[in-house]
């Protein structure tokens, strides 16, 4: 049974001590009014000194109510409450997931540092932890993903902890309702073209029913994987080292005895020390020019401006334009810019960038036909004639499940494109161009 003893004893297991001033995240749904409430009960006791914050995004109107539910119960429990507001005109045409995230957090460590609080507060509990784990672990495949949630972070300076992941929705809105908090639930939290609410109430409910506590196992898996995950990090930072890691080469033939999968994470972790968002696919095309070894130079594309020199088993990064190079014909790279050059090849029109990222399709995926309509992915491939073998290596660009753009000009001309005179973003194809002639073409 949820009770503000078992919250203290979470919050005392994340480090926190007796005293602290602590801020809560209220958004006016059972989760947070329940963590709000309990965290009243403690700061009632002594134990704790208590304020609260909310973001009113105006994306809904029930916005203004909840606000107001969120303010009278403050009131009514002397809680401090700071309450800030994301301007319609700054929200976005595209992607305002994302850009309310980006605004709430900022807003979180505006306030926590006008308070001088220790740390905050979010309500996320385990049936969140498991939709986590599976939407990045579908998503992306990486194992650092499938880590979900972690109980205590930071982020723009802020510590962020997250009491409640041990606990269930089930409860939570059982508390909720027995202490009859003021909650409201968001209607847009059951539209299940949102990928998170599509595994929410489809999938994550046909698991329960043939695997009981699917979402446990799941919430467990993400603790065990984050604990694995430290002792990786633990063996990475002893391997790394015996690479011979300088600022821009290393020696690779130590770690060729290792087995493949392990080879994979010290090459990214070497990697990472150079670009950090390095991909498994760019750390798997070096360790294949790494196993050839046959003496003959080859380059992997790291980013726009360097790229991986390989020959036998020396690893060096190198700039994309260096005399060596720029005798292979390297491709131009895809960009997103709000600023056009020359020679740039627009691709496709954006009103904002946040979220973006090209990658290939993925279930679920849907475009917006010119017509207006939409249409899954698979759909459009499957009209199009497209062979079942090329599918799966046409990039696209996405937000989430939205397909804004396909590599494939026939495709691409039956996708509704932006129309708007908020432009603020291209996506663009760019050649590489070296400094010299760079420098000559400003003259």
């Amino acid at each position: 049974m949820l009770t503000s003893k078992g919250l203290r004893q979470q919050l005392e297991q994340l480090g926190v001590t007796p005293g602290a001033h602590l801020l809560v995240a209220v958004s006016g749904g059972a989760d947070s009014f329940s963590l709000l409430a309990m965290c009243a009960v403690l700061a009632k006791s002594g134990w704790l000194r208590l304020s609260a914050v909310h973001i009113n995004h105006k994306l809904r109107p029930e916005s203004e109510q909840e606000e107001q539910d969120v303010r009278e119960y403050c009131t009514a429990q002397n809680i401090k409450l700071t309450v800030r507001t994301w301007p319609v005109a700054n929200h976005p045409m595209t992607g305002v997931e994302a850009a309310a995230r980006t605004f709430r957090y900022q807003q979180f460590a505006e306030v926590a540092t006008a308070d001088q609080v220790d740390a905050l507060l979010t309500a996320h509990h385990r049936d969140d932890q498991a939709e986590t784990v599976l939407f990045r672990l579908l998503r992306s495949g990486n194992a650092d993903a499938a880590a979900g949630i972690a109980p205590r972070s930071s982020r723009n300076g802020l510590t962020i902890l997250r009491p409640l992941l041990n606990v269930t929705r089930s409860d939570i809105r059982a508390y909720a309702q027995n202490h009859q908090l003021p909650f409201s639930d968001d209607a847009s939290n059951d539209d299940v073209r949102y990928s998170r609410n599509f595994l929410r109430h489809e999938i994550l409910p046909t698991l329960e029913e043939r695997f009981p506590d699917a979402s446990g196992h799941l919430a467990d898996f993400a603790e065990q994987q984050r604990g694995l995950k430290s002792l990786a990090d633990m063996t990475l930072a002893s391997l790394v080292p015996k690479l011979g890691l300088k600022s821009d080469v290393f020696d690779w033939s130590e770690s060729q005895t290792y087995s493949y999968a392990v080879q994979v994470l010290v090459m990214r972790a070497a990697l990472q020390r150079w670009v950090p968002s390095v991909s498994t696919k760019q750390v798997h095309a070096v360790l294949a020019a790494v196993r050839i070894g046959d003496g003959k130079r080859r380059l992997v594309a790291l980013t726009a401006g360097h790229v991986i020199a390989i020959r036998g088993c020396h690893v060096q990064l190198v700039a994309a334009d260096d005399e060596q190079t720029s005798q292979t014909s390297l491709p131009p790279y895809l960009l997103v810019t709000s600023t056009l050059v020359a020679g740039d090849l627009v691709l496709c029109n954006l009103a904002d960038s946040d979220g973006l990222v090209v990658r290939t399709r993925q279930p679920g995926d849907r475009v917006q036909l010119t017509n207006g309509h939409h249409q899954l992915l698979r759909r459009l491939f499957i009209n199009a004639h497209v062979p079942q073998e090329h599918r799966a290596e046409i990039n696209v660009l996405a937000r989430d499940n939205e397909i804004l753009w396909i590599d494939d000009s026939r495709l691409n001309q039956l996708l509704k494109q932006v129309s708007t005179d908020k432009i603020r973003a291209y996506l663009v194809q760019r050649r590489r161009v070296s400094p010299g002639r760079q420098k000559r073409n400003e003259q």
